[in-house]
């Protein structure tokens, strides 16, 4: 229920479990076996809206504060070392940053070259969208800065120039929310970053980076919106 889309990896919903691949993948089989889930590509699970409603409402009265926020933390650990992995290797010139070490029962994509992790992007575009938004929204600035830097280089690539502006917004606002000041950002998402010229784009992912990774030591994740 934690997962946003209508789609699940088997890595992502592994490491919202926590639990090996192996396990991971024996019970989503069951599911698919019984028609709660639908198997549309090796390892990519499809499910109804009314099920992704119900296993969110099962998540909140069933698990207690601590374990939605230690799934949470696990899911958008996933979506943003498998993101940074796959931008290493679409970009590999750029100059990397630091990412703290993904929390334990993660499980992290692994690309063969630069083709599967463009492919990547290309599947997971809706899921790591949404993974920006929740970060966010959960409190886990640091890493809805992190996953903007990782997207950008993708973004600008395709050509999304709406879902980059909305994402670096998201990532600016982060930025100022761990530097604790008002940050001077256009009422609409894309008023003023649609002037930019799109490669750009990946300046306001570096500049977001630059005032993350000097606050978020000092002010880590703390939930500010469950």
């Amino acid at each position: 229920g934690l997962h946003g889309g209508d789609e699940v990896t088997l890595a992502a919903a592994a490491s919202v479990a926590g639990i090996p691949t192996t396990r991971a993948r024996r019970l989503l089989s069951e599911l698919a076996e019984t028609h709660l889930l639908t198997e549309r590509f090796p390892g990519r699970y499809g499910f109804h809206d009314l099920l992704h409603a119900y296993a969110a409402e099962q998540t909140l009265t069933g698990d207690s504060e601590s374990d939605r926020r230690a799934a949470t933390r696990r899911l958008l650990d996933h979506h943003l070392h498998s993101a940074y992995a796959a931008d290493r290797l679409v970009y590999p010139h750029r100059d990397p940053i630091a990412l703290a070490p993904a929390a334990a029962g993660v499980t992290v994509r692994e690309f063969a070259g630069h083709t599967e992790a463009l492919d990547w992007f290309t599947a997971e575009r809706a899921a790591l969208l949404s993974a920006v938004e929740q970060a966010a929204r959960t409190g886990f600035d640091a890493h809805a800065c992190h996953l903007a830097w990782a997207l950008s280089d993708f973004l600008n690539l395709r050509g999304h120039r709406h879902d980059q502006a909305v994402v670096q917004r998201t990532a600016l606002e982060a930025a100022a929310r761990l530097q604790n000041v008002s940050a001077k950002i256009p009422d609409h998402p894309g008023a003023q970053h649609y002037k930019i010229h799109a490669f750009d784009f990946p300046l306001l992912a570096d500049r977001a980076i630059e005032v993350c990774d000097t606050y978020s030591s000092i002010a880590p994740d703390v939930p500010h919106a469950l």
